[in-house]
């Protein structure tokens, strides 16, 4: 039993500089799809959501903004589909989805879900006006 021990040991010894340094390569869509991700982040931390509203308002460019998850959430419009699915467009935030590859990942859809509900809480109320 200690040599079959002392066998599986030395065998793994022997694998596991091959195994220690291999990297990941990303494909050229994951890097774009990353680079998207981190510049929302960085639009998300300096956007002023309050400003964004009110100039869609001003504009006469009412939407909504929405998260991609599973499907499309529009946070903060409970009642979305029933009562602006075919009144108000929806834009979702590029970067958003259920699929959780990074801490980047984590940090858009919060900073996302985040904006949408300030932004659509001004839209809502302008609409219910």
């Amino acid at each position: 039993m200690k040599i079959i021990f002392q066998i599986i040991l030395f065998s793994l010894a022997l694998l596991m500089p091959c195994c220690k340094n291999k990297e990941v390569k990303l494909s050229q869509e994951e890097i774009v799809r990353q680079s998207i991700v981190r510049q929302n982040i960085e639009w998300l931390n300096n956007a002023n959501v309050i400003n964004d509203g009110l100039q869609a308002i001003k504009k006469d460019s009412i939407y909504f903004v929405g998260v991609i998850g599973y499907g499309l959430i529009v946070p903060g419009v409970r009642d979305y589909r029933a009562r602006y699915k075919n009144k108000v467009p929806v834009k979702p935030i590029n970067g958003t989805g259920d699929f959780i590859r990074t801490d980047d990942d984590k940090k858009i859809n919060y900073l996302a879900t985040e904006y949408a509900l300030q932004f659509n809480a001004i839209i809502l109320a302008n609409l219910e006006k």
